[in-house]
């Protein structure tokens, strides 16, 4: 900011330079003039009347300034301020002005070097960008269940983090699903304060506004996050009902109609949090408790508790003054959808009976909207280049796309009530079940529900003739139905075709927690007696990806024994000794261990068990774990998405890793390449290959409690359908080109269900490509063709060796 003093000060200065730029000016005339002649100088304004008007006004104001310069010199320092004084605006005339280069300080640690800047991963992060809003609900033993249920049904969904807040001594259970933080004290009129505490540990800057409210308020979610979305969040506002207060000029706000705070007033309450307890009445309730403590904050920063910004009204009802039945009139829903709670309800009946009124009337306004538009769209499309062309069923919908060629064209699939045909380039029928059976009912459904509107409930029953559907990027699942109806008034069978469309919605971010990329990986490495002449292969790999590199990984080899015997044998005794080696030579905090399991009659899916069990006892419930295959190929980048895919309590990873095709049928010439290249015809990926995987051993502990609480047996459901089935968590699938596989036979035995045919259609499938095969073969045909026409020509050079001359000679 500029003051007062320091604006005259410029102005004073600016007259003061005036006047010496009209001494330099005079100067240079005069000297022109001496080097000029007196008779050419005479002659040339003689003869130019606007030059001699010049000169007498340069004159003139020359003369003027002359004389008033004196007197407005003594004048300018009083307009100055004293640290104005002796700063100077303008570089001396003299020299050429240098500009001053203050560096900016470095800190250096105890070594004398400088630390390193470390970056947050995020930008939004280093812009200090935070979420909008934060709902805390206070609500109680007798209330959770019914009217906390009913206010979080009603707007968990449609805001960034909702959370209620409870005495924890009231009640020990709580309902499924419900965001509850409870407290252990049990003074009830302490819960706003540990509230407020909650929130300056965890959210206080991680969020611009917070909102309080009880659990008898029905809050409208979307209108409140419309309502900060264009309210400014540097302000000190606190916005609600305003309540008088023994300060005449200080109102606060009522928390049975909702309390908004921006972030610095919230910062201010939690300041002043200590003077809260020590101010707080155990007899009164929450509101007024709370109450006492907001007007403290505002009471600091002269503000009140306001119902109106920036033209912006936040309104308020309460449920005693209105009627919830159905024959509300179109006002009075009109003034309850600008509401933005609604409070004091007492039971969740109205509640819920409010939410669906208002829900149905915002519905009968957007169907309103969208009829408008249509008919303003079908005005407009005339007058457009392309004329009525230009309009598209359905019109509002972006148009189909269009295809450059014939490779862009999108391929309709054709289904019946069972089946569905060429959906993909592998198949040419397969049987309709899971989602997309429920796709087809719900499609078939919605088509004669449409026609009973359309034409008066004519039609009881239909089949399916012919059924067609695509996937457009641009606009969603298109369809067409062959439909055959039952005509109740004709009595007869009439076909009709229905095109229907299910467009795409906004594209929405999902909420996902906090992740980075220094948590520690748990590599989990089984090996088998098969396996042991390739494990050193793993081993480089590992040396050179994370041991030299100090990645932050531990390596935990489990070697399986199949008998007694090989164990008194010790056949892995020579990779016992390799581990040693790598352990000696690297001492950086990354480590390689190893363990032992006997299989016991084991093998598949529970084989895989024991090993993951064998993990778990040696690991904490926080341990990230990845599980590894021999000829598998680390990099650094597949650990990185292993760990940011992968969250706690909320994600598990399964990779689709790229598996090459046998060596010496894809390859003419030796040697071999030892990286593997992605390619059409090097390998491909396999999606049917769960073994890899990367999960929290709290995840895998959790999800084996839920199968032995169902009543399930561990052997007879693999790992991914562990998670699937007995774990609320997503299950995360996707392509991992860094993850790349060399070539094995897929070992089946022991594998059940899903796991079963999944491995035997990699195995199957898993030798090379397909024109590859069919080149194989081919050749071995032409090899078997050339050897029986060596072994004819050898037979008929034999034979005619054996006959006589005579039998040579021509008749």
């Amino acid at each position: 900011m500029i003051s007062r003093s320091s604006q005259h000060a410029g102005g004073g200065l600016r007259i003061c330079r005036i006047f010496t730029v009209w001494y330099w000016l005079v100067l240079a005339v005069a000297r022109c003039c001496k080097r000029a002649t007196r008779l050419s100088c005479i002659k040339a304004f003689a003869h130019s009347k606007p030059a001699i008007r010049l000169l007498m006004g340069l004159c003139f104001g020359i003369a003027l300034s002359l004389v008033i310069a004196p007197f407005i010199e003594d004048h300018c320092a009083r307009f100055l301020t004293p640290s104005a004084r002796s700063v100077s605006y303008f570089p001396d005339d003299d020299g050429d002005y240098e500009p001053e280069i203050k560096p900016i300080p470095t800190v250096k640690d105890d070594g004398g070097k400088q630390p390193p800047i470390v970056r947050p991963r995020y930008l939004f992060t280093e812009l200090g960008i935070k979420e909008k809003l934060f709902i805390s609900v206070f609500t109680d033993a007798h209330s959770v269940e019914t009217l906390g249920v009913a206010v979080n049904r009603t707007s968990n969904h449609l805001v960034q983090k909702l959370t209620f807040f409870m005495n924890g001594g009231q009640s020990s259970v709580l309902p499924q699903g419900l965001p509850v933080v409870t407290f252990s004290n049990n003074q009830s009129h302490m819960v706003p304060f540990h509230t407020i505490k909650y929130i300056s540990d965890h959210y206080l800057n991680a969020y611009d506004w917070f909102y309080f409210q009880s659990d008898s308020t029905y809050m409208r979610a979307d209108r409140l996050m419309d309502f900060v979305q264009h309210v400014s969040v540097a302000q000190n506002l606190l916005i609600g009902k305003p309540v008088e207060t023994e300060n005449e000029k200080v109102f606060t706000c009522d928390l049975e109609a909702g309390i908004l705070l921006s972030q610095p007033v919230m910062a201010v309450v939690v300041n002043n949090l200590d003077w809260c307890i020590r101010n707080s009445m155990p007899g009164k309730s929450d509101a007024r408790n709370l109450r006492t403590c907001l007007t403290r904050a505002a009471e600091d920063l002269n503000i009140s508790c306001i119902d109106q910004v920036n033209e912006l009204s936040y309104v308020y009802h309460t449920s005693q003054s209105l009627n919830l039945t159905s024959s509300m009139s179109e006002s009075q829903l009109l003034d309850l959808s600008k509401a933005v709670a609604i409070g004091s309800f007492k039971n969740e009946p109205d509640f819920y009976r409010l939410h669906r009124l208002l829900s149905e009337y915002e519905m009968k306004l957007v169907r309103t909207q969208l009829d408008a538009l249509v008919e303003e769209i079908t005005k407009i499309a005339p007058l457009t280049p392309e004329g009525n062309k230009s309009l598209v069923w359905p019109i509002g919908i972006t148009p189909p796309t269009k295809p450059l060629n014939r490779f862009d064209l999108i391929q309709w699939d054709y289904f019946t009530d069972t089946h569905i045909y060429f959906d993909d380039d592998f198949t040419n029928i397969r049987e309709l079940k899971g989602v997309d059976k429920q796709d087809i009912q719900d499609i078939k459904s919605t088509a004669l529900d449409r026609l009973n509107a359309k034409y008066e409930d004519r039609f009881p029953r239909m089949r399916l003739i012919n059924g067609y559907r695509r996937f457009d990027a641009a606009r969603g699942m298109e369809y067409i139905l062959d439909l055959a109806l039952f005509d109740r008034k004709s009595k007869n069978e009439i076909f009709k075709r229905v095109n229907l469309l299910r467009p795409l919605g906004d594209v929405e971010i999902v909420p996902m927690p906090y992740v980075t990329e220094n948590a520690r990986v748990n590599l989990l490495l089984p090996v088998r007696p098969g396996e042991k002449d390739d494990v050193l292969s793993f081993f480089d790999s590992y040396a050179q990806t994370c041991l030299k590199s100090g990645d932050n990984t531990y390596l935990f080899v489990v070697f399986i024994f199949e008998s007694v015997n090989q164990e008194r044998e010790d056949i892995y005794a020579v990779i016992k000794s390799t581990i040693a080696v790598y352990e000696n030579r690297h001492r950086s905090g990354t480590r390689i261990t190893w363990t032992s399991v006997q299989s016991a009659g084991a093998d598949g899916t529970k084989l895989s068990y024991v090993v993951l069990d064998a993990l778990a006892k040696k690991l904490s419930p926080e341990s990230l774990v990845v599980r590894c295959t021999v000829g598998m190929e680390l990099s650094i980048e597949f650990l990185n998405r292993a760990r940011m895919n992968t969250i706690k309590g909320w994600q598990v990873f399964f990779p689709i890793g790229f598996w090459s095709y046998k060596p010496n049928l894809i390859y003419d010439q030796h040697p071999y390449p030892t990286k593997i290249e992605i390619s059409s015809k090097s390998g491909r990926y396999d999606t049917r290959q769960y073994v890899h995987a990367s999960f929290y051993v709290e995840d895998y502990l959790y999800a084996k409690r839920q199968l032995a609480g169902a009543g399930g047996v561990l052997g007879t459901v693999d790992l991914y359908d562990l998670f699937v089935q007995y774990h609320s968590l997503h299950v995360f699938r996707a392509v991992e080109p860094e993850l790349r596989l060399q070539f094995h036979i897929h070992n089946c035995t022991g594998l059940v269900g899903r796991a079963q045919s999944d491995c035997q259609h990699s195995r199957a499938h898993s030798l090379a490509a397909r024109s590859q095969l069919g080149m194989l073969i081919f050749e071995y045909q032409q090899k078997l063709d050339q050897m029986q026409l060596k072994v004819m020509q050898q037979q008929r050079g034999e034979n005619v060796g054996q006959m006589k001359p005579e039998m040579l000679r021509k008749k």
